[in-house]
């Protein structure tokens, strides 16, 4: 479905003008504007996830003397 409110070559042209390498596009064409909660959410959670793991390596993260936050418990 098309997204009604956020305008495909609108998003497009903004990530042209940001720095090489800060935005990276990948089109969800089954989803619409909520692909956060949309049906078929995994694959986007999947792209960030992959994205950030490229932007910042667990390596790079390491040196820096940092480490992978553990998320609060859920409360019941």
């Amino acid at each position: 479905p098309a997204d009604r409110l956020i305008s495909p070559r609108a998003c497009e042209d903004f990530a042209a003008r940001l720095p090489k390498g800060l935005v990276s596009i990948q089109r969800f064409p089954s989803l619409a504007h909520d692909m956060l909660r949309d049906r078929g959410k995994e694959k986007v959670y999947q792209a960030i996830s992959r994205w950030l793991d490229k932007a910042f390596p667990a390596d790079l993260a390491h040196e820096a003397g940092q480490h992978t936050p553990t998320p609060p418990a859920r409360r019941r």
